[in-house]
């Protein structure tokens, strides 16, 4: 799953690289503030026991700096929740998330984004054994979008982010060795800038 998102990911980026316009630019300039919101569609695949592929909603925002021309610097945030046969799940994470908007033309920018940060995950066991699984985690995302402006100062977002989270379950009754979760998302979403 992680190879073929790479080839798709590297594949998008050297085609919008190579078809970038000449046209006056959109220059996002140093100092600007951004603040934004998403909601993704998430396929994932767990690598435990009872894990499996899972489709699941999410929420989530961002704010970011401005710290050169259109190269962004903010914390990102999510909240999603998921349905399985044995158990419902809430998960939260918070990091830094790094943004470069590759500007196309006047109204629309390629956004490629790189993020890092802590998760957490508190589960509800719908088995007979009630067994804690709620845990911390680490992980590491990163994707490609498109971003078009309405107006100068907001524009709606499409994107594909890839996720992984390393979980840690060393201190729950119900642990395994090695825990891991991939997910490939598609977002849409909202910034406003100032």
């Amino acid at each position: 799953m992680i190879k073929n998102f790479l080839i798709v990911l590297i594949s998008v980026n050297i085609f919008l690289i190579t078809s970038v316009s000449n046209n006056e630019a959109r220059i996002i300039n140093k100092g600007t503030i951004s603040t934004g919101g998403s909601s993704k569609i998430s396929m994932s695949n767990t690598n435990y026991d009872k894990g499996g592929d899972n489709t699941s909603y999410s929420f989530g925002g961002n704010m970011g700096y401005f710290i050169f021309n259109n190269f962004e610097l903010g914390t990102s945030f999510m909240y999603f929740n998921y349905d399985h046969d044995d158990y419902t799940s809430k998960n939260y994470s918070i990091g830094p998330i790094l943004i470069y908007h590759l500007p196309l033309n006047d109204s629309s920018n390629i956004v490629f984004n790189l993020s890092a940060g802590l998760s957490k995950s508190e589960i509800d066991d719908n088995t007979d054994f009630d067994f804690n699984r709620d845990t911390d985690g680490k992980y590491i995302s990163g994707g490609v979008g498109f971003e078009y402006f309405l107006h100068s100062k907001v524009s709606i977002d499409l994107g594909l982010n890839f996720n992984h989270t390393k979980w840690d379950y060393s201190g729950n009754y119900d642990s395994y060795d090695d825990d891991t979760s991939n997910s490939i998302s598609t977002a849409t979403g909202f910034k406003i800038y100032f």
